[in-house]
Parts: structure tokens; C-alpha cells; sequence
């Protein structure tokens, strides 16, 4: 994440060079998120359904949403997602 949020500025800036950095970064990211959620679903999440209840797995929603606003801060999925469009429309355009 710290690499691509540090090529995304130099990028904005307009070092064109830091394109290629960030793309690696992201697309290290993505097959790390894509490892990591194949566990969550399929192994973590179906022990998690054995053994909680609906009101502890609602509970456990929110405190999440909670912790994302507030150590991540509101909006920081959505500049993410924003920075990888904006690249990859700059990798067609170059």
C-alpha cells in the first residue's frame, strides 16, 4: 500500500516514471487480496459461520466499518480504486 500510494503522488505530480512502480505495487496488491480472500472464504469464514451467532457476526460488521474510518480514514477505498483507474487509463493513453 505505502508503495503505491507514494507512486501515485509522485505520479500525480507528473513523474510519468513512477507509472510502471505503482502498477507493480497494485498488481502485487491485488494477488496478495486475491490470496488472502480465497482463505477468508474459503476456510475462515465457514468456521466463523459454525460458530457465531447472527448478532455477534452483525457486531463484528460494524466494529470493522469502525476501525476502517478510523485508522484509514473515509474514502481511502474509493482514492484507491480512483488511482488504479487513472492508471490504467494513463497505460492506454502512453
Amino acid at each position: 500500500m505505502r508503495g503505491m500510494d507514494e507512486a501515485g503522488k509522485r505520479f500525480a505530480s507528473g513523474d510519468k516514471t513512477s507509472l510502471k512502480a505503482a502498477l507493480d505495487n497494485a498488481r502485487g496488491y491485488a494477488e496478495l487480496l486475491r490470496q488472502h480472500i480465497d482463505k477468508e472464504d474459503n476456510i475462515l469464514y465457514q468456521m466463523a459461520d459454525q460458530v457465531l451467532t447472527t448478532t455477534d457476526q452483525e457486531e463484528l460488521l460494524s466494529r470493522f466499518e469502525e476501525v476502517e474510518r478510523e485508522r484509514i480514514g473515509a474514502g481511502k477505498h474509493e482514492e484507491y480504486v480512483k488511482l488504479v483507474e487513472d492508471l490504467e487509463r494513463e497505460m492506454v493513453q502512453g
